[in-house]
């Protein structure tokens, strides 16, 4: 397995240029750039970092906005690109990501920053005239970070961990690492193949765990596992209840089907297509995970909140009976505000609730005429109430404290009111492509 170069830093290149340097042998990687760093050290340079410049940003301060957000994106385009496309130019198309601002002690004034420069250019030109009085070249004391760059860059070319600190050990003298320092930070085979060996026997093993077995430093086991393994820690997700093997095979029968009905028509199919499902809408919802995160500057203590649980009245249990009522409504609200809709025929959707399920709501959907949909069992992400509608009829109300049923109801009244008609036929459209994932 070939360890690849992973897209070393300026610093990295130029810290094992200077310590190439103190070994008399040639540059490597960019020849311009290498012997310009070459000569500067040789003429006493010690720093590996770029200096810092005042530049100017590529477009007028006026015209730059990094703090809009997506739904600010999303909304200036007037809807000609969804909130999904906006995430996927931003972030793969432009390679943009948001962070915090980092925290800075103090902005150097002007003044300030020249007299940091002329101490700067002093220092340089008493280092020259050191070095004129002596040719020899003698490498000063590198910084750790220094150190550790070429560790990785030697690792890189293979070479063992006994060779690269026989070869430290002639140019540093006594400034060079320990064995067991460089052996840590080593980015060899064997740690690889150590760490591969221990994931794969447990996949829930941290990174401080790998580093208490192996003795390797925590910094390295991540990078290895990254860069080199290419692994990622995730969480499992939710799902309502573990499928069978049958159900499975149900489930990705059923998407086909109802994908070979939607693919036929599709204009057809969505101007025909009627669901209907019940939730719960609680006096006082808590606010979810999402909707209490903030901005907070770098090193700020996260923001607190007391653990809150949803409170409700008297509700109504849905029987067999009350749903084929509410079956029956339905088919009247559609004969009044949707003339001519009942002659196409419904396409009639539900999920597999137990009353949904019962004799009296089978017979309710029978006499309405309704084309019942065919749907997976446990299977929410294929109803449109549950991934589209609920989720955002549930943030509207958190973190709302209602004193009545009343109150409640009119909530929901103005939420349904605030809707568009592309909200619905969003959660419609989703269903192809959610049939899709699931089809054979």
């Amino acid at each position: 397995m070939e360890l690849p170069l992973s897209s070393p830093a300026k610093c990295e290149l130029r810290s094992f240029t200077r310590f190439l340097n103190a070994k008399n042998n040639s540059p490597c990687v960019d020849i311009k750039n290498v012997w310009k760093w070459f000569r500067e050290f040789n003429e006493g340079r010690i720093n590996v970092h770029d200096e810092q410049r005042s530049g100017r940003p590529s477009l007028p301060e006026s015209t730059v906005n990094r703090r809009i957000t997506l739904e600010e994106i999303e909304d200036g385009l007037n809807e000609d690109c969804s909130h999904f496309s906006v995430h996927k130019i931003v972030s793969e198309t432009f390679g943009y990501r948001k962070v915090s601002a980092r925290w800075v002690d103090k902005w150097l004034k002007e003044a300030a920053g020249e007299w940091y420069n002329t101490g700067i250019t002093k220092l340089v030109d008493r280092m020259k005239k050191a070095l004129k009085e002596d040719k020899k070249y003698e490498l000063s004391k590198m910084e750790t970070k220094e150190i550790r760059a070429v560790i990785k860059y030697l690792c890189e070319k293979r070479m063992s961990p006994k060779k690269i600190y026989e070869d430290m050990v002639d140019i540093l003298k006594e400034d060079a690492p320990s064995y067991s320092s460089v052996k840590k930070w080593s980015v060899t085979q064997e740690n690889i193949d150590k760490i591969h060996d221990l994931i794969m026997l447990d996949r829930r093993m941290t990174v401080r765990q790998i580093e208490e077995t192996l003795g390797i430093p925590k910094t390295t086991v991540d990078r290895i596992m990254r860069e080199h393994l290419g692994l990622r820690k995730l969480s499992a997700r939710w799902v309502p209840k573990p499928l069978t093997p049958d159900q499975k095979a149900l489930r990705r029968k059923l998407s086909s089907d109802n994908l070979v009905l939607f693919e036929a028509n599709p204009e057809e199919f969505i101007n025909r297509f009627v669901t209907m499902d019940e939730t719960w809408a609680h006096h006082f919802t808590p606010e979810s995970k999402k909707q209490s995160m903030q901005w907070r500057h770098s090193g700020s203590p996260p923001p607190k909140k007391a653990k809150t649980v949803p409170s409700a009245g008297k509700g109504q249990t849905i029987t067999g009976n009350y749903y084929a009522n509410l079956v029956k409504q339905l088919r009247e609200a559609i004969k009044e505000k949707r003339r001519g809709m009942l002659s196409r025929k419904i396409v009639y959707h539900q999920d597999n609730a137990p009353s949904h399920r019962s004799l009296k709501a089978m017979a309710a959907n029978y006499d309405s005429g309704f084309e019942p949909l065919p749907h997976a069992p446990y299977s929410p992400d294929l109803a449109p109430s549950d991934f589209q509608l609920f989720p955002h009829l549930k943030q509207s109300l958190s973190g709302i404290h209602f004193r009545s049923d009343e109150e409640v109801i009119d909530a929901v009244t103005s939420f349904f009111e605030s809707l568009k008609i592309s909200f619905f036929l969003e959660g419609i459209k989703a269903l192809e492509h959610r049939w899709k994932m699931y089809r054979p």
